[in-house]
């Protein structure tokens, strides 16, 4: 009977100890995974944070392109009003010297703010005018100096008013920037790829000036519409149509 009663003894305590290795082995086990989720989570973080300072730099690229088209659109309007008042045998360059004509299209494109057609058939502000924080990073600050609008690969950038092509500009990567002159306003229509205009060109609302560029990276295909009255610019949404 002492003997049984040993033998008994013997087993509760191999079992304990079997559990106890069983324990240490599952704490183990769980210690492990902890520092592995630990460090496929430092990892995520690490290629998170590289991703958003490649975004950052991406986005800074950008502002100094979109700031130095900006510089020259300014010159070309600069330029074009000098030019005006040189015609007329003045030296003032407060404002283009209209003709009659020019004048009576200014003050109807002035009469159509808030109504003028949007630039593209289909599209969406996906960035508005003027300095902004950057929707989804934070401590960024954006400026622009139009509308973003996204819109279908293949769209195409219509006139929003009649006028005359004044300038067009060509920028990094073969895109376009097309200058539309309605008496003393200036639209301008950036990042194309293909015009269907020159300068001097007649246009009338809604003609097409050029097709969009559409970035085969992103898939993205934006507009940037720009408006000016003189230098001054102006913020594009006020002049639209509100969708």
């Amino acid at each position: 009977v002492q003997t049984q009663k040993i033998s008994e003894l013997n087993k509760v305590l191999r079992d304990q100890k079997k559990s106890k290795d069983t324990l240490i082995l599952s704490e183990k086990e769980q210690k492990a995974q902890i520092e592995l989720d630990k460090k496929s989570k430092e990892g995520l973080v690490t290629q998170i944070k590289r991703k958003e300072q490649q975004y950052r730099n991406e986005i800074k690229i950008k502002q100094r392109e979109e700031a130095v088209l900006s510089a020259k659109i300014d010159k070309i309007i600069k330029d074009a009003i000098a030019k005006s008042n040189a015609t007329k045998g003045t030296t003032k360059n407060t404002g283009f010297a209209l003709t009659p004509e020019a004048k009576a299209l200014a003050a109807s494109f002035e009469k159509n703010k808030g109504s003028l057609p949007w630039p593209v058939d289909n599209g969406l502000v996906v960035r508005r005018y003027g300095t902004q924080a950057h929707p989804t990073l934070r401590g960024i600050t954006i400026t622009s100096t139009g509308l973003h609008i996204a819109t279908n690969p293949n769209a195409n950038a219509k006139s929003v008013f009649n006028g005359t092509v004044l300038a067009i500009q060509v920028l990094s990567g073969g895109k376009k920037a097309v200058l539309v002159q309605h008496g003393n306003y200036i639209t301008t229509y950036n990042n194309l790829e293909n015009l269907y205009v020159e300068i001097g060109d007649k246009v009338v609302t809604g003609q097409v000036l050029g097709k969009i560029f559409t970035n085969k990276v992103t898939g993205k295909t934006i507009l940037i519409f720009a408006l000016h009255k003189e230098t001054q610019r102006q913020n594009p949404s006020s002049w639209i149509l509100k969708r």
